[in-house]
């Protein structure tokens, strides 16, 4: 088995059969945990990733009572604009590949897919953290603030 450094979790997939209470719960662990208030929804795999994700397609939503951040704190709508905006990279990324490599079976896309996943979770971690750690503070908006500009996020304010 192969861990990373700072994976809690073993970062190859775990093949074993699980069953859940709608069926099958997926074998794939991700290298970071994910936070509980984010959910990622899968999409659909018929075809190629989108190159460009529309709103009413957002891969990411917020639970707000789940939400250990106050909703009225800029920390939820940035951390969700965050993922949204390294999904819909690394769906642009997977494309260009699916376009560029015809010939990998459906198990090779799979796993370059959860490889990049890893990727972004792990770069996203650190940010992630430290603007949960801080909302609710002058630095949490500012933080926030700098989040916005270093990403070009587009998500408005909210003091």
């Amino acid at each position: 088995m192969t861990t990373a450094g700072l994976a809690p979790s073993p970062v190859l997939p775990d093949r074993r059969p699980r069953r859940g209470i709608g069926g099958a719960i997926p074998t794939r662990r991700a290298a970071v945990p994910r936070r509980p208030w984010i959910t990622t929804v899968p999409a659909p795999s018929s075809g190629p990733p989108p190159v460009a994700a529309e709103p009413a397609a957002c891969s990411v939503a917020v639970d707000a009572a789940a939400c250990p951040v106050a909703v009225d704190t800029a920390a939820c709508p940035v951390a969700v604009a965050l993922r949204t905006k390294a999904s819909a990279v690394a769906d642009a990324e997977l494309g260009r590949l699916a376009s560029r490599a015809p010939g990998l079976d459906s198990s090779a896309r799979e796993e370059v897919r959860d490889a990049v996943q890893r990727v972004v979770d792990a770069f996203l971690e650190g940010p992630l953290t430290s603007l949960t750690r801080h909302s609710g503070s002058p630095l949490g908006e500012r933080y926030a603030d700098a989040l916005r500009a270093l990403f070009g996020l587009d998500v408005g304010r909210t003091a």
